[in-house]
Order: C-alpha cells, then structure tokens, then sequence
C-alpha cells in the first residue's frame, strides 16, 4: 500500500544525519529491502538515489554524488518509517555499490547488518570457558571485569542457567549490544531462565568445536525450558535485537541495541487474534457485502502458499556420545556408543520425582546409581498357583507382548515376598508359559538371582530392562486425564514393535522403576505409532559433561520433530506491525524532557503488556481524522495499566494515542485461510519487507502445529512447532560443501520451469529420457518436465532462498527433489552409498537458477565452466527489454549554424543530417530514427519543428527514443528527468539552452552516441572557468576556431607566449608566471601604478623614486590639487613618513629622527588636539600630560611624581582624590576623600581607624586615639556607634556598658562568651534538688595569691581549689577545652547554701516545736 517511504540516517561521530535529496527534506531512499530471519541478523537492502548535482563539473570533487564516500565500513545506520516513525532497522553498513540504473539514474546501494552481526562473526576459539553451578542465581552471568583462571583456562565466576551463559556470551562478544547483565532482569524484553541446570559442569569452549557465538545463543535457546520441571515443561526460547530508542527526534541518542529473549510463542501473546496481528484471507465474516477492510490488527491476505510436510517428522533421535564404565580393575573406560532416544506421551504418573535419572549419566556403569535407571512392565499376572521351586510351566493371563530370552520378574504376594527372576524358555500358549528359572543372567540392578516359592494366582509378572527412563516433563501431579513426556532410551529391541507392550490410554499397562519404590506410568501415546513410520533423526555431542543438558538438548529437538507442521508463506500490502488506538484516561507528568515524560494511562483496562508493547516502541497522536500528527515518542517504560513516554508535543486525556508493535521474527499472528482450511496461530520464521516508490508489500514465512501431540494443548503444541529457517540444528555438525563429484555424469538437459520449479530431460526433446553414468554404471533416467509427487518438486520452491537438492537414489529410474535441510535424515533411511546429489537449485525470480554438482556432457567448456550453472533459461523477460540492452547509433546531433539561433538544433544520420539515423541492440535488432526534417511540427515539452529545425525550451532538455514493444521513430523532448528512465526508453541526448541569447548561436549539446559535444556560453556561469578548472594543456591552438579571437575583442596588443605584455620592448607592463611587472626605461623613477575611479576620479597611486640615493617604493594620496608622498619604502628595511620620522624594520620596530638634527622623537596621541605624547632621553622613556609637563618615566624602573592626599599620584578616573600617594619620606599614604586615612612606612601599618559603615554614619569600627589606647563601637542601623570595649596602653581591659539591666557572661571552654540564663525556656527536667546539700560544708574555702600564669599576678585573693571543688560539686566546676577543671561558678553555690538553708530552717521550726 502507499505510505510515506522510509528514512534513512547515518551517524557521523556526534549525531544522525538524514540522507535527502540535495537541498530538500525528502528522503532519498528509492528502494528497501529488510529481511528479518529467526535467530539470525536482521539485513537491510537499500536503494539510495546519488544524483549529482553537477555532473559535468570535470573534477571527480565535484562530479560526484552527495553520498559517494560518506558511508564507510561499519557505519552506524538507522531507518526510521515514514507514516509512523518507527525505527525499522538499526544497525552497520557491510557494503556499498554505486552504479547507473535505467530508470532512476545514480544509485548508492547499501548493505547493512544489525548488531548481532557481532555475535554471528565472532567464534569462541580459545575463548575462556564457563562454570555450571546449580547453587549460584539463575541470572548470574559473567563479566568483563571478573577474574580468569588462566591455568584451568575458565572464568572464575559462576552462571547457574542457560541465560546467564547468553548473557556471558554477549558481554565478552558485542560492544554494541545491552542486556540486564549480572542482575535479575526487571526488563520484559528479556525474559531471565526460569530453571537452573540439573547438574554443575564446566561449559567448554575448546572442545565444541570453532562455531560462531551466535551459534552457541541459539542452542542454548532452543534447549531454555519455559518451566519448572513439576510444572510440565516446554522448550525453547526466541531472540531479537530492537533499536531501545527513547528520545524522539534526538539527533544525538544512539542507544546500544537491547537483546530480546523470550519464551517462545509468548510474543505477543498466546492469542495475538485478541493481542496481536491476524492475517486473513477475504471470508463471509470477515468482509462486508466481499469488501474486505484493513483495521489496526488485522491485514489482507495477497497471496499464500500453505505446505503439510510430513518429511519434517522424526519420531526418535539416534545418539553418538561418550558413555563411561568402570572396568574390574578400577579402571575408567570411555567409549562412544550409539543410543536410540524417544519422546513418549504418559499419564497416570505416580510418584514421578522419585526416578532414577536427574544428575546420572546418560549410560554406562550402574544403572539406578551411576546413570538412569531402567524400567519394567507389568506385562500380566499369574492366573495359577505353583509351589516347587523346579515348576517350569507357568499360566499367565496373557502371553502377549512375551518373546524367548526376554527377563522376567514377579514377587511373592505370601510367604518371605521374596522377588525371583525367570527367562522365558518356550511360550506354548497363549496363556502359557515355560519360564528357566535361577538364570545365570543378572538384571542391570540387581546382583544376584534367587528362587522363591510359592507363587500365587494374581501375582504380577513384569517384563524387565524394558528401557531406561531418562527425563520427564512433569514431576508434579499428573492425573489420568493429564499428559507429560517420558525420554526412553536403550528400548529392548525385541519390544519396539510390540503392540501390547506400547499400549495407550486407558488400556496402558504400568511401566515402574526398577531402582525406585512406587514409581510408576502409563503410556497415553507413542508418536511412531501415532504416525504410521518410524523414522530416527541422528546427533552427534562428543563430550558432553552434563547429562541432563544433554537429556534436555534431546527433548527439546524432538518436541519440535513429533509434530505435524504446517508452513505458510503469505503475502500482504502492509508493513510488518499493527496497532492499538486507545484514549487514555488519564495524563500526568510534564514532559520537559527525557527523565520527566508523560505517564499515560490507558483506558477500557487495556493492558499494554498484554499486546507486546515494550520500550522504544512508538506511540503517536491522531488528529480528529484519526490521521497521524507529528506528536510521537519511543516508549520509556510499561506497566500493566501504563505507558511512559517524551513526546514531540502535548498530548491530553481527550486525544487518541496510537501505539505501534513491530511484528518480527519469532512472534506470533493468527493466519486465517479458509481455501486452505487454515485457522491456526502460526509463528513467524521470516519476513522479507519491501518498499518500492512508497509502496510496501511484506512477506512472512510461518509455521505452526496444525495437530495437537497426543493428549498436548494448544499452547504446548504451538510452542513446540520450530522452524527449518534456523541456521543450525541443535549440536549437528555443520555440513560440508558439496563438491563435483568428478565420478558422476549426465547427459540430461535441465531447465527451469518457471520460479520455483525444476525438469529435466534428454537431448532428443522434453519428455525423452536421458543417462546418468555412476563410475562405470549408466541408469536410464526419465524426463521430468511435469510436477510429480514422487519426482521433482510437488510445488514450487519457498521463495525465501532456502536451497533445494536434485539427488538420484541408486536402481530408480528418476530423480528426487528434496530441500536441502532434509537430505542428510533422508539418506539414514537407506545405504549413503545409494544417494548420489546432481545439482542444486534455488527459487529466483523469473526463473529457477540451477548449479551442477557432476560433470555434463556434451556442454560447451566456454560457456559452462567448472560447476556449471545452467543459464539457457534463466534469462527473464525484463532481462531482454530493448530499454536495458546495449546499444549504438548514428545519429547525430547539431547547431544549426545560422548566427543567433542560439536555442536551436537539428539531427539526422551522421554526415547526412537530412537523413534517417538507425539504432542498433545487442539483440541485432535495428529500429529507425526520424531526422529533424521530417513533418513534425513538436516533438513534446514546449518545442517546435521548422525548416528541419528543432527549437527547445529554456533549461535542460532530454531527447530520448521509444523501443522495443513502443518503439517509435519519432524523438521524444522532454525537460523532466524522470520521463526517460522508464521500461523501453534510450536517452539519446541532452540540451542545455541559455534563457536568452548569449551571442553564441548554439545551445549546449551533450550526446550520448559517443559524439562530441557542444558546449554554448549562455549555460557556462560567470566565474565557472577558472585557471585551477582547465587542466593543463587543455586548450591548444588546434582547438580554437579559426579567427575566434581577434584583436577587436582584445583592449591591447597580446602576445601569446607565457607571458601576456602591453609591448614586445620598451617600457611596458607584463604578466607573466612570476606575476604582475612594470618595467620602465633604465633611470626612469615616474613609472607608476596609478588607482582611479571611471569617472577618473584619483585615488593615489604607487610610484617608483629614489630615496638616500636608494631604488625605493613611494606611495601618494591626492591632497589638493597635487600629489603628496606619503610613504618612501625600501621594503624590508625603512618605511617612511612626510620626511620627517621613520620607522625601521630590523627584526624590531625603532623611532629615531630621519637625521635632520631634530630633537629625540616623540610620539604624539591627538584627537584634534595633543593629549599627552611619549619621548625619549638618555635611557629613559618619558610621558608628557596634555600640557607637556612630564608625568613620569620607564627606565631600569618605573617612577611618577609624589602626589598629595588630594591629588594622589595612583587614583580613579571616577574619584580623584581616592588613592595611593608618597605620604613622606619613605612612607605610602592612603587618602580617602582627600583625607589621609592611613600609611605604610618602615615601621609598620598605620591607620586612624577601621570599621562597617552603614549609610553615611559610622556604625560598627574600630579606632585608635592619640593616648594609645584603641576602643571598638558599635551603633544601630542608623546613627555613630557608641564605645563598647577599650584596650588601654597599659594593657588595661575595660568594658563599656550602656544603662539598663543585662545578664552575665562566662568564658565557655571552648573559649567564647555565654550568657547566663535562668529562663524555664531554656529548660527541661526540672526537679528539686535531692541531692546531700551537706556536702557543702566539706568545701575549703582559702586565700591565696595569683601567679604569674594567671590574669592579675600577685594579687591576693579568696575563693575555692577547682580540682578539690570537682570531687564534691562536679556541677558547679568549669572545664577547661582539655577536660581539667579550670574554674568555678561561685554563683551556683548560692543555690546549694539556699537548699541547705531550708533544710536548715525546717531543723530550726521542728526544734522550735519540740520545745
């Protein structure tokens, strides 16, 4: 359908950059191709348009096209779809090709590969291996930057499942790809395993062969189980990359691409007819009065091809592998063995967690200890009693499923319940039985045989070894109505056919453990029998660590194998996506940028997770027309009831979003075909889309299960169907190329017969046979021109480019058709000796292409070299179109050669333009080409024929001539480029005419028949031609027209010969290679360039003069009337002024006087007035003010004069009386408002004070006084501050208190004051003293005097020892920052003598009361 076409963006180191057609915003994509293959890199296949803009610019700079080089090995590329913005590709450029194509000219095209390219291209040869232990977290992976054990050559970190070893493999292998890493992942697009390995093991790399990374993901996908075992297991899960875009339209995000892993069948859900994508053919209920329509989730059907193939189906696996036993000498023996493996259907299964087979080895040693146990059959009971032990003849209820030699059992229901062990001697009946009893044959498990007596009537007799047990699906409680899946091996031959032994449903005899107690089944279906034939696929492990890996790689594979496939390819007109509308009902968040995006809500309960939507999927906003806007962004985040993302615009809860799903490979869609019979969920093995012009069309290739398994379900079923288009089966070896096989020939004639089919015959006609020579041998092989459902392809081939064989089975009188993934299985069914390949074969389009893999006769060697590919008939018919074969011509085009016809033309026949002109193909067919002269009066676009004369448009013209099945002999003039590339058209010529006459009496002509071609003035831009463009050489006399250039178009005499001069002697001007000179007459000085306007206006000019006697330069300017020197020059020494001062140029710039006497130089700054200037004297540069006097001088030092406090010599252009002065001698002043505030001498620093100023009033300063003393003020916000503290001369601390009552102050330990507070503000846990206030009287009160440490030395005084006061009172003590007690809070004693006084006047009243 049309839609938007796609747009293609390359990132250039820092940013995306869209490839457009030049000058425009339209994409310059003209075709796409994306094939999207499960479990391989998605490729991209793209047509770009290069078209230069200027052609025939003779430099390949020029010439080339806008892309020609920009896309280098590796570069990143993006494509974005064009209607809805989706990111459809993200990944590397691999390889580009330029080249011409008919019908759109230029074309770039381009191959790309999506990051798992990585993965597909690195090996994990001498990789590092990895370590299996069970008891790490299923998500555990390892990283980069974890540890190797080089010795042991293994990572020493540890992964516990499949996925983690995926993610291993990524983090070591790609630098393009993200995934959660060593974390449990909270992403859905990667689904972490949801069971460990069984067993520990060492994963190893080095003894897996060379293969590919990617090879490695996909068997460990394949063998992922999507549950716990107790659970019923299936296998396998499926993987992409996606783009994990989030920001919309940043050009300067490229995000790593996000590895998807998942269950398979779970995308988008196991009903995608309700979440998903349904793909139907026009039915009854699907179409209104036959009108099908197209909504968001369902698609047309264009075009099937629906296939059953039965040949898919294997119904057992034949193993190769090591199996290790212990010999008698203790020693390990190793060897490989061959086991046959089958998958069977049970029910009924009792204590199923109980058998023998998790954690053993697949065989060998003991069995039920070392390696699975075996299993018995209760195969029928006794219906008579025997007593003696040498009783022989035993009558059972049945002797089917019996055979001579075969182990029997049966236990004593009385007596000691011992347990004996028979071989069957003889059946003579079918209800008897002669069994020897005591054999000498010991079971698997059991040590030594025993005989028993008696045996009653109801015991059961069971069949032994009948198969080892090694996997089942389900541990759990599986019912009679229930289904799981029993893996047996080492099946006793002598049973695989036996039908009572494989008898199913309720029928089904009990098979037991014969190591475990009470374990036990019944066989609900057996696929071989199910399917009529028993066909066994084969595989090959070498050494495998792990048992239960390998038990799982089996089942696996033969859960995929036992059920009956339908494929499908089916085409539609859509892209590979569907959509959602939905209005949500509600938006939060504000979308200012990427880390605050809206929050939308969806409505009607919708779960977007339900429908596979997940991050960097795109949701976009409709307009009322329920069209797409602009408004769109990649999804950030889901929930269940939630979809964040940054949007390009705003969006409401009253708008309709529309949320895009990309369907790829490994996903699900329901497919409808009622003339198939088809109404099933299918997956999704492949999908080709392609856009042509802006119209799309997709192809899928699907499979599905079209039958359950025995007793499975749907989902079972469905996700157990696997695809063919898998590069690799799980652990087969990778075949071989074919080679010729130089021992067989033929003398067949193959041939294509049409697309996808094939036939051979003889060479005496289609259905004649032909010989096909084996060594020495010689078969009459049958033609085969016909589709056969033995022979050749019963159908075409799939279209996807899958490889076909034509192969010979020895003694048949035809050949086989078969694809080529089935071949190897075919030939197990028979001697390989037998089976011989002829040829390969692959659908293409038109027609089949063949390559041969023996020697034909009768071939031509030229033709048909080596491995022949046969090409008589794949030639289609587009290939044969006289539009795209070679050609020639002898037409010729022309100028008219009338003067001023400068927009007209004529052609006809080379050297006889008035007649006919022929063109010739490859094909040697000739068509006729009518010359100018002819009758027609317009040849197309706006042109007009006269005289045999052609008149063209302004522009570029195009003549081009119609072929083939339109061939007609009239030209064609056309101004649009587009017109001439299509099927049957050839571009003869190209016209370029000027828009008006241009003097040159012909248009530019550019032919494509191998003429010269004409070029005119008219189309040559101003400035076009410059001596950089005309390559040396290039125009020669021999190449001017004759009288072209004449002296009249000359304004002087010219004399060509490298040099262009206005004389031959004399003085004269030159241009030569050297470049511009004026030569005058030897003494000559007035020889001058001279700069003029063209009204004669001058503008000064350069003159040759003297001066000091030396050849010099002038440069004058007009003042007046006259000429005055400015300048003399004698360049690179002295550069003059007036006469008067002289600079020169010495390697330094000097003023000096010209040696006229004159005082030292001076130089002057004026602005129409002097305003200062600098001079020199002596060593000294000096600087004058505007009045002369000297300001100051630069010598050995700099110095300026003295200045006062009104006039400092260091001050502000603003404040002039502000700065810094010479105070005195030897002293620096600072002034302020022309007042000295300050002075720095030889002493020191002194200033009259310092301080905050608020306002105009002083408020906070500190002031020194002439008596010595300083004194700190401090003042309110308005007003002087008041004196607060002195510091006298005498060292004397007083301080200075304003009125009013204030609150004391104590020095804290930390050395700042505090002051005292008694407020209950400040308070809590207030309580009465309870405390002995007694101890008050063991306080020592002293006198003593001050020491020279303290504050006031030798002064007596009274108080209290602090260390002696701390034993008693610690509360009334002041620590020092140290923690020693440094003083005492005296105040603090008048609360202890208060509390000791009331208690003293409570004494005091009781005595008073007793008296």
């Amino acid at each position: 359908m049309p839609s938007s076409r796609a747009i293609i963006s390359y990132w250039n180191g820092s940013a995306w950059v869209d490839m457009n057609v030049s000058g425009t915003s339209t994409t310059a994509i003209r075709g796409l191709t994306i094939n999207d293959h499960l479990h391989a890199p998605q490729t991209a296949h793209i047509k770009i348009s290069n078209q230069s803009s200027n052609p025939f610019s003779n430099s390949g700079s020029s010439s080339k096209g806008p892309f020609t080089g920009v896309l280098g090995d590796f570069t990143p590329i993006k494509i974005r779809d064009g209607s809805s913005y989706r990111v459809i590709f993200y990944g590397v450029v691999t390889g580009t090709t330029e080249e011409f194509d008919q019908n759109q000219g230029m074309i770039l095209r381009v191959e790309a590969t999506d990051y798992l390219l990585e993965l597909k291209d690195n090996t994990t040869k001498a990789a590092y291996n990895y370590r299996v232990n069970t008891g790490s977290d299923l998500y555990d992976s390892v990283q980069n930057t974890d540890t190797k054990d080089t010795e042991k050559e293994w990572w020493t970190s540890q992964v516990a499942s499949r996925g983690g070893l995926i993610k291993s493999f990524i983090t070591q292998n790609s630098k393009n790809i993200d995934h959660p890493g060593d974390a449990n992942s909270s992403d859905s697009r990667f689904v972490e395993s949801v069971q460990k390995y069984k067993q520990s093991f060492v994963y190893k790399l080095n003894s897996r062969g060379v293969k590919s990374v990617l090879t490695h993901i996909q068997n460990l996908g394949a063998e992922d189980p999507h549950n716990a075992v107790s659970d019923g297991q299936e296998f396998g899960y499926d993987y992409y990359l996606d783009a994990n875009y989030q920001e919309a339209p940043s050009a300067a995000e490229k995000p790593q691409a996000y590895f998807n892993y998942f269950k398979r069948g779970t995308r988008p859900a196991t009903q995608p007819g309700t979440y998903g994508l349904s793909i139907d053919l026009p039915s009854p209920d699907t179409s209104s009065s036959g009108a099908f329509s197209d909504t968001g989730q369902r698609h047309l059907m264009t075009s099937h091809d629906i296939t059953r193939p039965k040949s898919e189906i294997f119904t057992g696996v034949v193993l190769t592998h090591v199996e290790t036993n212990i010999a008698p000498n203790g020693d390990t023996i190793s060897s490989s063995k061959d086991s046959m493996f089958e998958l069977v259907g049970v029910h009924t299964v009792t204590n199923g967690s109980s058998f023998v087979c998790t954690g053993k080895n697949i065989g060998g040693d003991v069995a039920g200890t070392d390696s699975a146990e075996y299993l018995k059959v209760a195969l029928t009971t006794l219906t008579a009693t025997t007593t003696g032990l040498t009783e022989k003849t035993f009558t059972v209820g049945s002797t089917a499923g019996m055979y001579v030699g075969q182990v029997l059992e049966t236990t004593q229901s009385s007596g000691s319940g011992a347990t004996e062990f028979f071989t069957v001697d003889s059946i003579t009946s079918s209800t008897e039985v002669e069994l020897n009893r005591g054999h000498d044959i010991a079971p698997h498990d059991v040590t030594s045989a025993t005989q028993a007596t008696p045996h009653s009537s109801g015991q059961t007799l069971y069949a032994r070894d009948v198969a080892r047990i090694q996997y089942l699906s389900d541990t759990g409680t599986v019912g009679a109505s229930d289904t799981a899946y029993i893996l047996l091996s080492d099946i006793d031959k002598n049973i695989l056919e036996n039908d009572h032994i494989w008898q199913t449903g309720t029928d089904s005899l009990v098979w037991v453990g014969q190591t475990t107690t009470g374990s036990n089944f019944k066989i609900r279906s057996r696929v071989r029998d199910t399917m009529g034939v028993n066909r066994n696929l084969n595989m090959t492990v070498g050494a495998e660590s792990s048992g239960d890996a390998l038990r799982e790689k089996i089942v696996a594979k033969l859960q995929r194998q036992t059920t009956t496939q339908v494929r499908a390819d089916i085409g539609t007109y859509e892209p590979p996506h569907f959509y959602i509308d939905n209005s949500p009902s509600g938006v939060s968040g504000t979308n200012a940028n990427l880390a605050n995006p809206y929050v939308i809500t969806l409505s009607s309960s919708v779960n977007p997770q339900s429908y596979g939507i997940h991050k960097g999927m795109v949701v976009m906003k409709l307009d009322s027309n329920s069209q797409p806007t602009s408004t769109y962004g990649y999804i950030k985040e889901v929930t269940s009831t939630t979809v964040s993302s940054y949007m390009t615009g705003s969006i409401s809860a009253s708008d309709t979003l529309r949320y895009y799903v990309p369907v790829r490979a490994g996903d699900i869609v329901k497919v409808r075909n009622d003339l198939s019979n088809l109404n099933i969920n299918m997956l999704v093995t492949s999908i080709k889309y392609s856009e042509d012009n802006g119209v799309s069309s997709s192809n899928y290739s699907l499979v599905g299960a079209e039958t359950a398994r025995e007793g499975g379900h749907e989902k079972k079923n469905f996700a157990a169907a696997m695809a063919d288009s898998m590069s690799e089966e799980v652990n087969l070896p990778i075949a071989a190329p074919l080679t010729q096989d130089q021992n067989i020939s033929t003398d067949l004639e193959f041939a294509s017969n049409g697309a996808g089919k094939v036939k051979w015959n003889g060479s005496a006609g289609s259905t004649a046979s032909g010989k096909l020579y084996i060594g020495d041998k010689k078969y009459d092989i049958a033609a085969d021109s016909t589709d056969d459902a033995t022979y050749g392809l019963n159908g075409d081939m799939n279209s996807d480019g899958r490889l076909y064989y034509v192969y010979y089975i020895k003694g048949e009188s035809n050949l086989r058709t078969i694809q080529a993934s089935s071949y190897a299985s075919t030939v197990t069914s028979g001697d390989p000796e037998d089976y011989k390949i002829i040829a390969e074969c692959k659908y293409s389009s038109g027609e089949a292409v063949f390559t041969m893999r023996v020697k034909v006769k009768n071939f031509v060697p030229s033709v048909l070299e080596g491995f022949a590919t046969i090409s008589n008939n794949t030639m289609t018919a587009t290939l044969s179109k006289k539009g795209i074969q070679p050609w020639t011509s002898n037409i010729s085009f022309e100028a008219t050669g009338t003067s001023g016809e400068y927009n007209k033309i004529k052609f006809g026949q080379a050297g006889s333009i008035g007649s006919n002109a022929t063109l010739s193909f490859s094909d040697d067919d000739t068509e006729a080409i009518a010359h100018s002269a002819t009758g027609t009066s317009s040849l197309g676009n706006s042109s007009s024929v006269a005289a045999g004369k052609v008149t063209l448009a302004a522009g570029t013209n195009y003549i081009y001539k119609s072929v083939g099945d339109s061939a007609s002999s009239t030209l064609v003039i056309t101004n649009d480029y587009t017109d001439v590339y299509k099927d049957d058209r050839v571009l003869l010529c190209m016209v370029k005419v000027a828009s008006s006459d241009d003097g040159s009496d012909s248009p530019s002509i550019f032919p494509f028949t191998g003429n010269e071609a004409t070029i005119s003035a008219g189309v040559i831009s101003a400035g076009a031609i410059t001596a950089d463009t005309i390559q040396a050489n290039a125009v020669t006399a021999d190449k001017i027209i004759a009288n072209a250039i004449t002296a009249a178009k000359l304004e002087a005499t010219l004399t060509v010969s490298n040099t262009i001069r206005t004389a031959s002697s004399g003085a004269r001007v030159e241009i030569t290679s050297n470049g511009l000179q004026i030569l005058h007459s030897p003494g000559s000085v007035g020889t001058n360039l001279k700069f003029t306007d063209t009204s004669g206006n001058d503008f000064g000019h350069f003159q040759a003069t003297t001066y000091n006697s030396q050849n010099t330069l002038g440069v004058y300017a007009p003042i007046g009337s006259g000429n005055t020197l400015y300048q003399v020059a004698n360049f690179g020494k002295e550069i003059g002024y007036s006469g008067d001062a002289e600079f020169v140029a010495n390697g330094s710039i000097e003023i000096h006087d010209m040696g006229e006497g004159d005082d030292p130089s001076e130089l002057f700054f004026t602005n129409g007035s002097v305003q200062g200037s600098l001079y020199i004297s002596g060593s000294n540069l000096y600087l004058k003010d505007s009045s002369g006097s000297t300001i100051g001088s630069i010598g050995a030092d700099f110095r300026w004069d003295n200045g006062s406090n009104s006039t400092p010599t260091y001050s502000f252009t603003s404040d002039s009386d502000t700065g810094m002065y010479r105070q005195d001698a030897d002293s620096l002043g600072f002034a302020t408002d022309g007042t000295l505030q300050g002075y720095i001498n030889d002493s020191g620093f002194y200033y009259t004070r310092m301080g905050y100023t608020w306002g105009t009033n002083t408020r906070n300063y500190i002031n020194g006084t002439t008596g010595g003393s300083i004194s700190v003020y401090t003042g309110p916000s308005s007003g002087t501050g008041v004196e607060r503290l002195r510091i006298e001369s005498g060292g004397f601390y007083n301080f200075v208190w304003g009125v009013g009552s204030g609150t004391n102050v104590h020095v804290h330990a930390n050395n700042y004051f505090m002051k005292e507070t008694s407020s209950i503000k400040f308070k809590e846990n207030v309580v009465n003293i309870e405390s002995d206030t007694s101890k008050i009287y063991d306080l020592r009160p002293v006198t003593f005097t001050w020491n020279d440490k303290s504050a006031h030395p030798g002064k007596k005084d009274i108080g209290l020892i602090a260390e002696e006061t701390e034993k008693i009172y610690p509360e009334i003590v002041n620590y020092s920052e140290d923690g020693w007690a440094e003083s005492i809070s005296y105040q603090k004693l008048s609360v202890l003598l208060l509390s000791e006084m009331k208690k003293l006047k409570d004494e005091i009243k009781e005595l008073k009361e007793d008296n």
